[in-house]
Formats: structure tokens, C-alpha cells, sequence
């Protein structure tokens, strides 16, 4: 069966809002019967939806319809799918109660938004919104199903998971292709892998920017431990890079703080994304200056002095700091030239300094990556997680892997 899915939103086409929902289906849709065909996003236009509805109707058998069930006149998708369709509209007595309940005590919404976001379409499936006001609907037209969601990524995710469980189709197969991740791997060299593997069947390789690769195949224990022999820990699993990280600091009752200096938060931010992070995060500290890594973390002068803030000496000054004022298991330090400026032939763009304090253990790393600042920044939030994964495995303080 063919798969599309249209997000609809001018901050997405004009890029002022990263699109991840479309990304979490992909993910989640598993089954070898379905296909992703199409991932359109379009503006908030009622010509844009029309065509994008044509071609999806005569292309697929699922739409999924992200964003667009706001209470402004730009919020169209509810009309749009009801005019292209055909589908009588109706006000939803629960919806509504819900939209004023969830209002109650956070201000007040206007009686147009109200009855706006009351509609559905008369022959949907409703599926209520735990975290917000617009519902999904799941609306079945001349053998194809259209699924309506919310855009909001945290809304979208509980409606798209009552969703997901409710219907078999999405994952009832014989056959149920496995994400499997890895870390610093590059395409060719998997490619290569698979080839020697002969493997027949259909598989896809995604790569996941600045982090590594996703790999959809057919699940088989042989595969999965072909790939933990040739790469050891960048072979993550069926987890992602985060997932892995989280299970393993929650079952094995690790503690984790951190000091960040290039990324500037950005490791904190990332760890903080998923919920769960409170039970093994204590905290960070963003020493960006000179100054702060002295008062803060107690690294010496002479050290920031004699071998620079960008030093094996430095971050692992940084990590004892962080050990002595948190007292965690895991303790990560960061620090290095992002660019665009500030690189020197010693020390250019994209060096980065790692220091990591395990219990008692301290260990120190380097790398030079390539990119903008912003891709800097990133493969150091994602290389520091797998590292620490990576000394975790090497040193035995698992006793859950």
C-alpha cells in the first residue's frame, strides 16, 4: 500500500520550523506492505491543498495531513479536506467541551476559534488530543484512508500513537522491517556490508545528517549480529543514538552533568528533547568564557593561559570541576572552534576538545570536524553521547547492556 504524507504550514516551506513529523512516521511505519510514497509540506493555501490532494488521491492509499487545525483563518485543512472530498462538516459537542476545559485556566480563545476547531468531518474517527484542542480524524473515502493530525510535534505524537495502535494495518505483517542505526558509519562502507551479506531482499539506507545511518531491513538475529561484529559500539541496535543513551543511564542507574563551552547548550537541549531525561540528568553548565571556566568549574589560569580554552588540558580541568560541584557517574566537558573564525594552523575550525570523567576515570579526546558552525556543533553533541556510550561498554560499568 502507498504511503504519502502532506504537512502543511508556511514556517515549514519558508524553513523558520523544522519539520520532524513526517520524520516520525517514517520511523514508526514499519510494515514491508506499506510504502512511503510522497512527503509534500505546502503553505496555507487553499489552491496548494487542492493539487496536493489530487496527486496524493491518485498516488495513494494513506494520506496522512499534518498541521493546519488551529483556530485562525490560515488554519484551512479541516475545510480544504471537507470542499476537496465532498465530507459534510459538524461541531463536536466533546471536542468542544475539551477546547474549553484545556482554556479554562490559560486565558481566553475567542467563540470563532472555539466553533472553528469544533468541526470535524461528520463520517471521522475521532481521536481526542491529551496535550492540546485540535482532535485527529480518521476519515475512510473510496478505499483510501485519510489520517488528520495535529502539527505541534508533542500533540502530534500522542494523537499519531492512539492512531498507530488502533489500526493493525500499520503493523501486522509477515514481514516487519527493522530500523537499525549506526554511528559514524558511512554509506558506502554499509553498502558494502550488505553486499557481502547477499541480501535479497528490499532494503533502504537513510543517512541521518551529522550523526550516521538508518538501515530498514527485514529483522533477522543473523544480520543483527553480523553488524555487531564488524563495527563493535557504532552498531546502536534497533535505538536510536538518544534512545540508547537513555536506556542505558536509566537501567544501569547512571547519574550525568555536564559543561559546554562551542555547543553552548546544545548537548543539554538535545538530552532535555526526550522526556525521561529528569532521571538521570542532574544538570549543565554553559562556560562559554574564560572567566566562567575559572570561577565556575575552578579551571586554572595558568591551564587557560599556557595551552588555551581550546586543550586536552582544559576539558578534562573543566570535567574535574563539573565532578566536584555534581558528584555524577558521568561527567562530559566541551570545548573548540565552531567557526567560522578563530581557527589557527595548530588548532583550525572544527577542533574539538572531550574531556569525560567515568566514576573516577578520566579520559580526554580530540577530533577535527568538517562543516559549518552549525554542523560542528552537532556532530560534538553527538559524538560526545556516543563516546561516553562507547568508555561505558569498554570499561564493564554496564550491568545491563
Amino acid at each position: 500500500m502507498k504511503v504519502s504524507i502532506l504537512a502543511t504550514g508556511n514556517e515549514i516551506v519558508d524553513k523558520k520550523v523544522e519539520e520532524t513529523n513526517s520524520k516520525y512516521i517514517v520511523e514508526k511505519i514499519r510494515s514491508e506492505s506499506l510504502n512511503i510514497k510522497n512527503i509534500l509540506a505546502i503553505k496555507d493555501d487553499r489552491e496548494s491543498f487542492y493539487k496536493s490532494l489530487k496527486f496524493l488521491s491518485e498516488d495513494s492509499d494513506i494520506i496522512f495531513i499534518i498541521g493546519g487545525l488551529g483556530p485562525t483563518l490560515d488554519d484551512i485543512t479541516i475545510e480544504s479536506v471537507s470542499d476537496f472530498y465532498g465530507l459534510e462538516l459538524i461541531e463536536d459537542r466533546k471536542v468542544k467541551e475539551k477546547i474549553l476545559n484545556y482554556h479554562k485556566n490559560k486565558g481566553q480563545i475567542s467563540e470563532f476559534g472555539v466553533k472553528k476547531q469544533s468541526k470535524v468531518i461528520k463520517s471521522a474517527e475521532i481521536f481526542y488530543n491529551d496535550f492540546g484542542t485540535a482532535p485527529g480524524q480518521v476519515i475512510k473515502i473510496d478505499n483510501k484512508m485519510i489520517i488528520i493530525l495535529p502539527g505541534p510535534p508533542h500533540e502530534f505524537s500522542n494523537v499519531f500513537d492512539n492512531i498507530y495502535d488502533k489500526f493493525d494495518i500499520f503493523k501486522n505483517d509477515d514481514k516487519i522491517k527493522s530500523n537499525l542505526y549506526f554511528y559514524g558509519v558511512t554509506e558506502m562502507d554499509l553498502t558494502k556490508k550488505i553486499e557481502y551479506l547477499k541480501i535479497k531482499e528490499d532494503y533502504g539506507i537513510y543517512i541521518i545528517k551529522n550523526l550516521g545511518l538508518r538501515l530498514d531491513i527485514n529483522y533477522d538475529e543473523e544480520i543483527f549480529k553480523f553488524f555487531r561484529n564488524e563495527y563493535g559500539s557504532r552498531f546502536l541496535g534497533t535505538k536510536n543514538l538518544l534512545e540508547n543513551f537513555f536506556e542505558i543511564f536509566i537501567n544501569n542507574k547512571l547519574t550525568l552533568a555536564l559543561a559546554e563551552s562551542c555547543t553552548g547548550g546544545k548537548l543539554s537541549d538535545y538530552i532535555t528533547s526526550k522526556s525521561g531525561s529528569s532521571k538521570f540528568f542532574k544538570g549543565s553548565f554553559i562556560t562559554y568564557s574564560n572567566e566562567l571556566k575559572n570561577k565556575i568549574l575552578n579551571v586554572n589560569l595558568n591551564t587557560l593561559n599556557r595551552f588555551g580554552a581550546v586543550s586536552k588540558e582544559c576539558v578534562l580541568e573543566m570535567s574535574k570541576g563539573l565532578k566536584n560541584i555534581t558528584n555524577s557517574d558521568v561527567c562530559i566537558s566541551i570545548s573548540g572552534i565552531a567557526g567560522p573564525t578563530g581557527g589557527t594552523k595548530e588548532k583550525p575550525v572544527g577542533t574539538v576538545y572531550f574531556g569525560l570523567i567515568i566514576d573516577d576515570e578520566e579520559y580526554s579526546f580530540k577530533k577535527i570536524f568538517n562543516g559549518e558552525r552549525e554542523d560542528v556543533k552537532e556532530k560534538a553533541v553527538y559524538y560526545s553521547l556516543w563516546k561516553a556510550l562507547d568508555l561505558l561498554q569498554m570499561t564493564g560499568r554496564l550491568s545491563n547492556e
